[in-house]
């Protein structure tokens, strides 16, 4: 997949589309700079509060575990608030990679 074909669907909100672009722009590059050995991880920070920041939703947050477990990654950190139990239960169920809050 590459990150620039990335297009969520209608009923998704989402954070502005061209900053989760970019985001899965920057670890496409990763990924193939480093190729497939290297485990990547990526820290989404979700969690702490900070005015002005577009926090993703949980649609959002199942949209982007998705896709950046097609780019490969093995670990996401904080896409969503670590009080948000249920929210990253259903993110962890709905990827095959490590998910923590």
């Amino acid at each position: 997949m590459h990150a620039q074909t990335v297009r969520p669907t209608n009923r998704q909100r989402l954070a502005p589309t061209a900053l989760l672009l970019a985001l899965l722009a920057a670890v496409a590059a990763v990924r193939e700079a480093a190729g497939p050995e290297l485990m990547v991880l990526v820290d989404a920070n979700q969690n702490n509060y900070a005015k002005g920041y577009a926090y993703w939703s949980l649609d959002t947050s199942l949209w982007m575990a998705r896709a950046l477990q097609d780019l490969g990654v093995y670990f996401l950190e904080e896409p969503r608030p670590r009080i948000d139990v249920d929210g990253l239960a259903q993110i962890a169920a709905s990827v095959g990679m490590y998910v923590a809050g």
